[in-house]
């Protein structure tokens, strides 16, 4: 009788350890899809604001050379897609919208730039936060 009672908590005891040992694993998956998430995100941030900023630093090279300038048209760069778009303003100063696309993302940057002084200076920079893209 007593090897019975013995048989019986030993299963007990697996079958108790199994539980704990599943409930373990389920909150370590948990953990590691939050951090693996934020990081995808980290990286596609990083990866949007090194493409915006790469077109306007084209686009502001190429308004150095040519004050006339007028874009980059949408071109593949690495991962992702840019494309500048220059609009002349009043008293020599022009606005400058930058698209980054990568993947199901995109984000904009606007700037405005006075070429007065025979140089492009940055007046204003606004960032977009990346956002879902519709067109893919």
């Amino acid at each position: 009788m007593r090897r019975r009672a013995e048989r019986g908590f030993s299963l007990m005891l697996v079958i108790f350890m199994i539980l704990i040992l599943g409930l373990a694993i389920g909150l370590l998956h948990g953990l590691l899809s939050s951090r693996v998430g934020a990081y995808r995100q980290q990286s596609r941030r990083a990866t949007l604001r090194a493409l915006g900023d790469g077109a306007m630093a084209a686009t502001l090279a190429h308004l150095s050379a040519q004050p006339f300038y007028r874009g980059l048209p949408e071109e593949r760069l690495g991962e992702g897609k840019i494309s500048t778009d220059v609009s002349p303003r009043p008293h020599h100063t022009v606005h400058v919208s930058t698209t980054a696309r990568i993947p199901g993302w995109i984000q904009h940057i606007e700037a405005d730039v006075d070429l007065a002084a025979g140089q492009p200076v940055v007046t204003t920079w606004l960032r977009t936060p990346p956002r879902r893209d519709g067109a893919g």
